[in-house]
């Protein structure tokens, strides 16, 4: 199935960030079971209409590649909430468990995983994704 084919993704997303107008929303990641990955794809939808784009998987794995750790301030960036809601797709999959292609291993730490846990709470659900919002 290709992305380009899946318009009710598109629509969808278009929905939560009609449903909470005003606040800072990204696409994270799921894991891959029942072939989630392709569902966060739709990220550029959200910065086309301005919201930033903090994670992108391919360059936290090209840096997994390089040896360069991901870093405190990202797991601040977490804590800060700086990102008010997380759109994850929905699936059994612990939020963030994606694993590296090529290695299988996870992309993000075991650290990372916690600190979003920490931060976030799941607060609604849709069809296809489930949407994570600051604790504070």
């Amino acid at each position: 199935m290709k992305i380009s084919d899946d318009g009710y993704l598109h629509a969808e997303i278009a929905r939560i960030e009609k449903d909470y107008p005003n606040r800072s929303l990204a696409v994270g990641y799921s894991g891959d079971e029942r072939g989630t990955y392709y569902k966060s794809l739709v990220f550029p939808d959200l910065i086309y209409h301005g919201q930033p784009l903090f994670i992108s998987a391919s360059a936290f794995a090209d840096m997994d590649l390089g040896g360069v750790d991901i870093g405190r301030e990202a797991l601040e960036y977490l804590l800060r909430c700086e990102i008010w809601g997380w759109i994850l797709p929905k699936g059994n999959d612990r939020p963030f468990s994606l694993a590296i292609a090529y290695k299988k291993t996870p992309l993000f730490s075991e650290q990372f995983r916690n600190t979003f846990e920490f931060a976030y709470t799941k607060t609604a659900e849709y069809p296809n994704y489930d949407l994570w919002t600051c604790k504070n």
